[in-house]
């Protein structure tokens, strides 16, 4: 028999079996709720056939003094069969029991002392057979003199699970779920009663979400001391109504299990989470200056690139480096791209839509019409390396470091730069690039530019044709583009044009021009919101933080907000294997072009088990790279906020927050403490993975809930290409 024994170590009090085997982090979960009796039907085969069919003593039951039996009525064929597989988050050796039902009479019968309460919750664990998920059948229930006393049912009835209360005075109340249950599939039940202040509610679960609710008027049923619970069958001399399927993991708690502990119960147990450690690259950084002088983005190639009149790839020292073109009215220039990672190049001139990719796509903005005049290619310089060999050394690399405060010179080691003269145009082709590195996604655009003779020039950058970010410059002053770029972005298109004022000495320069790849593992995974704005609108639903979208401009790209004012609210992401973190990015909402939300201070945490939660951070979530301030205005929707600076065009940065030390987590909780505007939001949520594995030590203690990091809140930077 599986006996338990309570133990406290590190602080953190655990429930251990005799035998030492550590308890499943399933099993530690549901216990730290405090369940009035936990089943969780773990006793072999041959343990049963050591203690026989008809009482097969006290079986395990946690969490309080109750005792139960497996029992089968004399003259009946057939009990329930130990030792079948368990849910696939129980843990190593979970087994469940099988109750044939039918003719097959069999059942579990707790005796317990449960004391009159005012909310209660039923949690169980059920893979129906066959017709037995239409048919009825009672999954569990107690009663404490039936039919004349209260009672409580949980079952199946029709294909839905309905969850009843018996009053005697009053009669019966019930609802079920308006999910059909499905044969031989693994469904997470739990039936809440909730006593208000004056109303009662009745909560059915499926999975982890809030199914179906039931308001119970006069809020007043009691739970009745002193009864006897069945599972499997129906309580009383009538026994029937007998249950046909797989049974785990089942609980009844003197209290409302929150929608959150649900949750949490439902994502720990479906899934049987993997530690992932190791090397595991998480990171990597693309120079894409390399890329232009016909690399692959991690490699040293240098002083070449792209002829804009052909598309050909050029040396520094080359006569064609002097190419250009006076332009002419309506013209425009369009060429192919024949290197890894580059599309295509263009030359603009022509108002409007233009073309900026060879699959036909075109800009999403009406662009105004410029001279099409341009000089020399689109070259990009790694390491400083042949930079002597470009002939026109007035090109300003000076100037712009000058214009950098003196701090940085990106024609030296450990540096590079693209140089591109006005009205030129360069598409990235970023499906390429996610195809020549597997399992990894082109997370962000950084890059320092500047204008360095302050002659006039437009800078645009394009996200698959959509206007992403963009200033006029017309000073010495240099801009820090850091742009966060979504799972399925297509193409990358930089833009510059002579400004309308003549194209002379138009030369824009971008410093360390990168793209980080990164191995998101919180892409697409579970979120749970512990409230949401509004549930029906699919915009702001809590699941669009892992999306990988970071854009708000269409109506169909989604974040989430919190309610109005709601300050407190949060979101948790289930990784769903355990990983070894380091570093969460963020992105705020601004509430698409209405201005008026974001979340302002915020906290973030992680767990390995749901139980036991470490803070990383709390810490302000700016709105813009550019300002560590922000503006508020008056709208039409009230107090607004609304970034000023040159280049914003609504695509907010990240904030990056990173581990002092890397450790385990499963679990990240994003808890919005105050807001800007009318209430709180997140755009997006990503996690990363450490490259190292931690000392042996540093797993037992992670296991045993110790320990706390120190984290460090920066905004992340480029990485410097090496040599």
């Amino acid at each position: 028999m599986n006996r338990y024994i309570f133990c406290v170590l590190a602080l953190i009090a655990c429930n251990a079996p005799a035998w030492g085997q550590s308890p499943s982090v399933y099993e530690r979960l549901i216990l730290s709720d405090n369940p009035h009796w936990y089943f969780r039907f773990n006793e072999t085969p041959e343990w049963a056939a050591a203690n026989g069919n008809q009482a097969l003593n006290a079986a395990a039951v946690l969490g309080s003094t109750a005792t139960g039996n497996y029992y089968k009525f004399p003259g009946d064929s057939g009990s329930p069969t130990l030792g079948v597989p368990g849910i696939p988050g129980g843990g190593a050796g979970n087994t469940a029991a099988y109750f044939p039902g039918g003719d097959y009479h069999s059942q579990v019968e707790v005796l317990d002392a449960f004391g009159t309460v005012p909310s209660y919750s039923l949690e169980t664990w059920i893979k129906p057979n066959g017709s037995a998920a239409a048919d009825p059948g009672t999954i569990l229930m107690n009663t404490n003199n039936f039919p004349g006393d209260f009672s409580h049912t949980l079952r199946i009835t029709g294909g839905k699970v309905n969850h009843e209360v018996h009053v005697p005075a009053s009669g019966n109340f019930n609802h079920s779920t308006n999910a059909t249950i499905n044969a031989d599939e693994w469904y997470h039940v739990v039936a809440v009663y909730d006593k208000g202040d004056t109303n009662a509610t009745m909560r059915l679960y499926i999975n982890g979400l809030l199914d179906a609710t039931y308001n119970v008027n006069n809020g007043n049923i009691p739970w009745p001391g002193g009864t006897s619970w069945r599972i499997g069958s129906i309580s009383g001399p009538d026994r029937n109504n007998w249950y046909s399927g797989v049974i785990d993991e089942t609980a009844i708690y003197a209290s409302a299990l929150t929608a959150e502990q649900v949750w949490l119960h439902y994502r720990t147990g479906i899934h049987e989470a993997k530690w992932v450690g190791g090397t595991i690259d998480s990171t990597k950084s693309l120079a894409l200056a390399n890329v232009i002088a016909g690399g692959n983005g991690f490699g040293t190639q240098s002083g070449a690139g792209i002829n804009a009149l052909d598309g050909t790839l050029v040396q520094v020292g080359d006569a064609s480096q002097y190419a250009g073109r006076a332009g002419g009215a309506g013209s425009f220039t369009f060429n192919p791209v024949n290197l890894p990672y580059v599309d295509s190049i263009f030359i603009p001139e022509i108002a409007g839509n233009m073309q900026i990719a060879t699959s036909g796509l075109v800009m999403q903005h009406n662009y105004p019409a410029r001279s099409g005049q341009t000089f020399w290619p689109l070259f990009g310089f790694v390491n400083g390396d042949k930079f002597s060999d470009w002939k026109p050394n007035d090109f300003g690399v000076t100037e712009f470091s000058t214009a950098k405060t003196g701090l940085v010179d990106y024609a030296t080691q450990g540096h590079s730069f693209l140089s591109m003269h006005a009205n030129k145009g360069i598409t990235f082709d970023l499906q390429a690039i996610r195809d020549a590195n597997p399992g990894y996604t082109v997370d962000r655009f950084l890059t320092t530019v500047a204008n360095p003779n302050a002659s006039g020039v437009d800078v645009n950058v394009y996200v698959d044709g959509v206007l992403y970010w963009g200033v006029g410059i017309t000073t010495t002053q240099t801009y820090d583009i850091d742009l966060g770029i979504s799972a399925n972005a297509k193409y990358l298109t930089i833009l510059s044009t002579d400004g309308g004022n003549g194209f002379d000495w138009d030369r824009v320069l971008f410093g360390d021009p990168t793209l980080t790849l990164g191995k998101n593992l919180a892409l697409n995974k579970p979120v749970y919101a512990s409230a949401t704005y509004n549930n029906n609108d699919s915009r702001f639903l809590p699941g669009n933080v892992t999306d990988g979208i970071v854009s708000e401009k269409s109506a169909y790209e989604g974040y989430w907000l919190a309610p109005q004012d709601a300050d407190g609210t949060y979101l948790i992401v289930d990784l769903q294997d355990t990983f070894l973190i380091d570093r969460i990015d963020l992105q705020n909402t601004r509430n698409q072009n209405h201005n008026d939300s974001g979340t302002k201070q915020y906290t973030l945490q992680y767990s390995v088990d749901g139980v036991d939660w470490f803070d990383v951070v709390t810490n302000e979530l700016v709105t813009d790279e550019s300002l560590l301030t922000e503006l508020l205005l008056t709208s039409s929707h009230g107090t607004s906020l609304k970034p000023v600076g040159a280049g914003y065009q609504g695509i907010l940065p990240f904030d990056t927050v990173y581990l002092g030390e890397a450790d385990w987590a499963r679990y990240i909780k994003f808890t919005a403490e105050s807001h800007y505007g009318s209430r709180a939001g997140l755009t997006e949520l990503r996690v990363y993975g450490a490259d190292a594995v931690p000392e042996p030590s540093t797993w037992v203690m992670m296991l045993l809930g110790v320990g706390m990091v120190a984290c460090a809140v920066r905004r992340y930077r480029r990485l410097p290409v090496m040599d």
